[in-house]
């Protein structure tokens, strides 16, 4: 048997769903019978600001996270920008078709309130 071993970043601002998500992959994969490792960062604001979990899936208990991913899921348009160098060659990246165009310098993280 395959080794399984996914690791999985889903990104967007805080307070847009990042909780709910984790939750609903955590266990999903729990009751699918795979361990998981996972970290969440999060900025010391209350809601806005870029945020993102990693984790790391496994039948054998994970004891590290580790880079490139290998699924990225952009809940905004800064989750692609802040990550574009965190994702594994050939990896899957979700996100909504509304984000193409979306220009850098629009990106919350670049504007002059950081």
């Amino acid at each position: 048997m395959q080794e399984t071993d996914i690791n999985l970043l889903v990104g967007g601002p805080q307070g847009g769903g990042i909780d709910s998500a984790a939750n609903m992959i955590s266990m999903a994969f729990s009751l699918a019978g795979y361990n998981i490792y996972g970290i969440r960062e999060f900025h010391s604001n209350i809601k806005g600001r870029h945020s993102y979990i990693h984790f790391r899936i496994m039948h054998e208990r994970p004891k590290s996270l580790k880079y490139p991913v290998d699924i990225m899921v952009a809940l905004d348009p800064d989750t692609l920008f802040e990550h574009m160098f965190d994702v594994s060659k050939g990896a899957k990246v979700v996100y909504d078709s509304a984000f193409n165009g979306f220009s850098l310098k629009n990106a919350r993280m670049i504007t002059s309130d950081t």
